[in-house]
């Protein structure tokens, strides 16, 4: 009985979501947007659209690091996701802990925003989650 009645609270206390996911690879080189302190902006988003609804953002599989002489010397552990007309209008940062993401059907882009992204090695997915 106490593991049932743990079961049902651990249920409702979860947000449901749906088994459909979206991944999204993210470079730390490529999608990488170097900070405005010189007169040349540099570096390409990732683009993605998403219909309208509710999902559950996350930042997965991270590998990622700003320094590649140096393994583990600086993790990056966010992403800017921007889009959409709702509370990630104009950007909102993702990281390993779930957040939710309202949005109308638009386009969105991701990035990670560095002053120098050419040494910046590894990998990471955003993983996106229909939240119903």
């Amino acid at each position: 009985m106490r593991n049932t009645s743990l079961g049902i609270i651990m249920l409702t206390c979860l947000p449901f979501i749906s088994q459909a996911a979206t991944s999204i690879p993210i470079d730390p080189q490529r999608n990488c947007l170097t900070t405005p302190f010189s007169d040349t902006l540099s570096g390409t988003s990732a683009k993605f659209s998403l219909e309208q609804g509710r999902y559950v953002f996350s930042l997965v599989s991270n590998s990622m690091n700003c320094n590649s002489s140096s393994g583990n010397g600086c993790p990056i552990d966010t992403v800017i996701v921007q889009g959409g007309f709702k509370n990630a209008r104009w950007g909102t940062s993702v990281t390993s802990t779930p957040i939710v993401v309202d949005t109308t059907t638009s386009q969105f882009v991701v990035y990670i925003s560095d002053d120098n992204c050419n040494d910046n090695i590894g990998k990471a997915t955003l993983l996106i989650q229909k939240a119903e």
